[in-house]
């Protein structure tokens, strides 16, 4: 992904599919368990787990008691009379916890807005993207241009909206989001949204832009048919917030973006950004409070 060590944790499995290790251990000890419940009372691993259990009866700690605390932490009840059968109906709630997990912990993250109940394309198609996948923007060939796009996606980038997010040694506490402007036009909030379809206050931008659709067309042009999703100009009517999903959802689409993204962060990259003075904090938070001073 290429992203810094401050990024969120739980991206690592929203976007490539892998399960939390607190997950997959769970599920090879039910597995486990559903295994050694069907052996013969004479094998040396059914014995061992038999006892196991009959210590938790007791109230005894051990490998069968451990097993129910750690499902119980994630909402999941182990039977105290185990069965193969209850056992194995345990994985799809195992699942359901697992997802979630991550969609609520992507949900509440303030930086990761673009994800917040993201949409998933298949052609023209509408539906909502699963919480655990790995994603077609990653399939981006070249690294360069598939690094600039994760770190728009995943709120890691040289943009204001993520710059002005953090303290610095000049000063202590974050800008209040309302004032972290583009750097261009200041007269909008400097996110990727902005960055990418809507600021015009550069020719330069604009030329990207042009240049974009341009291409996306051209490329989706080559794909098959039932992969071919919008055009350029049915994308530009859609919301911008549905627009950049429908453009992560073919590897196609995402690769013409992922060059653009890499052109747009570099001309912001090369102009300085804008920081209000600390008049200006102190006046915003005087007059909205903490409540408009959100992350």
């Amino acid at each position: 992904l290429g992203l810094q060590k401050r990024s969120q944790l739980c991206i690592l499995f929203s976007e490539t599919g892998l399960w939390p290790l607190k997950f997959r251990r769970l599920a090879l000890q039910l597995r486990y368990l559903c295994y050694t419940l069907t052996l013969p009372d004479t094998h040396l691993a059914s014995r061992a787990v038999k006892e196991s259990i009959q210590s938790a009866r007791n109230a005894q700690s051990g490998w069968f008691s451990d097993l129910r605390r750690a499902a119980g932490t994630i909402g999941l009840e182990v039977s105290a009379e185990p069965t193969p059968e209850n056992i194995a109906a345990l994985e799809p709630s195992l699942k359901t916890a697992l997802y979630r997990h991550i969609q609520d912990s992507v949900n509440t993250s303030p930086k990761l807005e673009l994800l917040h109940s993201r949409p998933a394309y298949i052609g023209q198609q509408r539906k909502l993207a699963p919480p655990l996948e790995f994603r077609a923007y990653l399939r981006v060939k070249g690294r360069t241009h598939r690094q600039a796009l994760t770190s728009l996606v995943l709120s890691d980038h040289c943009l204001s909206i993520e710059m002005l997010r953090r303290g610095t040694r000049s000063r202590a506490e974050s800008v209040p989001r309302a004032l972290r402007l583009c750097r261009l036009c200041l007269s909008a909030i400097e996110d990727p949204i902005h960055a990418l379809f809507v600021c015009s206050a550069s020719q330069e931008l604009r030329g990207y832009r042009v240049a974009f659709w341009d291409s996306y067309d051209l490329t989706m042009a080559g794909t098959p048919p039932e992969h071919r999703g919008f055009s350029s100009a049915e994308l530009q009517r859609l919301p911008y917030k549905e627009c950049f999903p429908a453009l992560l959802s073919s590897t196609e689409s995402a690769s013409v973006l992922a060059v653009y993204a890499t052109r747009v962060l570099s001309l912001f990259q090369h102009r300085p950004m804008y920081e209000p003075s600390d008049e200006e904090i102190t006046a915003y938070i005087e007059a909205h409070g903490q409540e408009g001073h959100p992350d």
